[in-house]
């Protein structure tokens, strides 16, 4: 690979530099650092500790390293082995994955509950009705959401993470219309909260049945969404059993409040009543639909923010 530096006085495109001197190490790694790469150096020596101080990851050899050499480095290889450098690179771009990933779910869930009582503000006139208490927006974020997305930690990586191009200096966390996602699944989410508790309503539904079905409807949502979340390409091209635990910790979250919203302590806790179970299998369907559909708009046409 050449590189044209501009670090030495003048332009030089240059592939290997022999037997060059601890200084000029140093200005090879900023002269690289100028042409706005990110610049990784290897090394075991004293004289090496300049440059691996200087680079945005330096490598120093944990076994024939010097005591210097490794204090200079940000990562030190035990092993001697260069090939523990693409395990370390695989494994980071792994942790980074899952950590956009659980922010990804996380937002959404936020934007979701905000934009629905939102639209109720805006759409039902001087006396807006509130589709979500208090207690339930804190429940859905402590239990239902935060729970479930934790696993995604314990998300496998990518196929094609060691394909990908490395990320540029500046490149942002919401890079790759991660932002725009987040923002659009969660005012569709909320629309649909907040439409299904309009639907209640104009049944002549009390309030409390109302929420209860808007509260329900929020909760599936969130967790087919966080399926959808598992992978930066879409639903329909991860296998659903992967994350086992994942899986586990839904089923169990998502029974839970179930049973407390079908027993007198849902009354207590959240003021609700239980719903019927045509409109139970209804708001599944239902919160299904977001999902599916703009992934599989996603997949057709590759729009990168659904």
């Amino acid at each position: 690979m050449h590189y044209r530096l501009s670090g030495f006085g003048c332009p030089i495109s240059s592939t290997v530099f022999a037997r060059v001197s601890p200084e000029h190490k140093q200005r090879i790694v900023k002269a690289l650092q100028a042409n706005d790469e990110v610049v990784a150096m290897t090394g075991d020596g004293v004289n090496d500790a300049p440059a691996l101080r200087n680079a945005d990851i330096g490598v120093a050899m944990g076994i024939a390293g010097t005591q210097v050499a490794k204090d200079s480095a940000d990562l030190v290889l035990l092993d001697d082995n260069f090939s523990t450098i693409v395990t370390a690179v695989r494994q980071g771009r792994r942790i980074y994955d899952n950590l956009r990933k659980y922010l990804r779910a996380a937002l959404t869930a936020n934007v979701s509950e905000v934009s629905c009582v939102m639209f109720a503000f805006l759409l039902l006139g001087d006396n807006p009705l509130v589709p979500l208490t208090a207690v339930m927006i804190l429940w859905i974020n402590l239990f239902n959401d935060a729970l479930p997305s934790l696993c995604l930690g314990w998300e496998k990586q990518e196929q094609d993470i060691m394909r990908r191009k490395p990320r540029k200096r500046n490149e942002s966390f919401f890079a790759g219309g991660l932002g725009a996602r987040i923002l659009v699944r969660g005012l569709v989410h909320g629309g649909i909260v907040y439409a299904l508790f309009a639907f209640a309503l104009s049944l002549g539904a009390s309030t409390a049945y109302a929420q209860t079905l808007a509260f329900i409807t929020l909760m599936f949502i969130l967790s087919i969404h966080l399926l959808d979340s598992r992978s930066f390409t879409s639903i329909f091209r991860i296998n659903p059993f992967s994350n086992r635990l994942l899986l586990a910790v839904m089923l169990a979250t998502t029974s839970v409040t179930l049973l407390i919203i079908y027993s007198p302590l849902g009354a207590v806790l959240f003021n609700t009543v239980p719903v019927s179970g045509k409109h139970l299998l209804m708001s599944l369907m239902i919160a299904a639909l977001p999902t599916f559909v703009m992934s599989g708009i996603k997949e057709l046409f590759s729009v990168k923010w659904l």
